[in-house]
């Protein structure tokens, strides 16, 4: 008798558990410096969880080849960053501004040499980390069981908001959003790195007070 494919390989909720173990153990720090070692290090768990399960390596880290010009990336890239500091800014005040104090902990405030490495070094492991994760993972799990369309991308979007349950209604609803916007960036780029790239750009000019 044939057997049929699990509906999720078991790999997958066992990197969301650790994705969100990661986060509650966060969320109790209250040291500025704690806070984002616990957040670097579950987002390096995470990594390092995909990259010691055979199955899970092979969907995580697989080579992709850019199937679409530069320029046409360029204005990917560019639209991504200027769509998430304009107007996905804009719907995260206006939510917050409707559903008031739904935040679970702000983002700490670094200083000195720690705030430049955050700013660099550590938005560069959010981009990597998020875009393995919820990108290329979630969306190759979800669309091999209802394929590349839409369903795939609502759902990859709608995890990708949970991901981020602790900052608030606000900045929920402009992550999906911008989760939409990475799949389809994906589905038309077919490699990841740039939105890798894209996702780099976006946090440093929102942590960067340029916007």
């Amino acid at each position: 008798m044939e057997t049929r494919a699990p509906i999720i390989p078991l790999w997958f909720p066992g990197l969301i558990g650790v994705a969100v173990t990661a986060q509650v153990v966060r969320l109790y720090q209250s040291d500025p410096v704690t806070w984002t070692l616990c957040d670097y290090a579950g987002r390096l768990a995470q990594l390092g969880f995909l990259a010691a399960i055979p199955a899970a390596r092979r969907v995580a880290y697989q080579p992709q080849r850019l199937r679409i010009r530069w320029w046409e990336t360029l204005l990917w890239t560019l639209g991504l960053v200027i769509f998430f500091c304009t107007v996905c800014q804009w719907i995260t005040h206006a939510v917050d501004g409707w559903f008031p104090n739904t935040r679970l902990g702000p983002y700490p405030i670094l200083e000195g040499g720690w705030y430049y490495f955050d700013l660099t070094a550590g938005l560069a492991l959010v981009a990597v980390q998020e875009e393995i994760v919820f990108r290329r993972c979630a969306g190759a799990v979800f669309a091999a069981r209802w394929g590349q369309g839409a369903v795939t991308v609502l759902l990859s979007s709608l995890l990708f908001v949970a991901y981020h349950w602790t900052t608030g209604l606000g900045s929920m609803t402009a992550v999906f959003f911008f989760g939409v916007y990475a799949m389809l960036f994906l589905r038309r780029t077919g490699a990841l790195w740039p939105l890798i790239l894209a996702h780099f750009l976006t946090d440093f000019a929102r942590f960067s007070g340029w916007f």
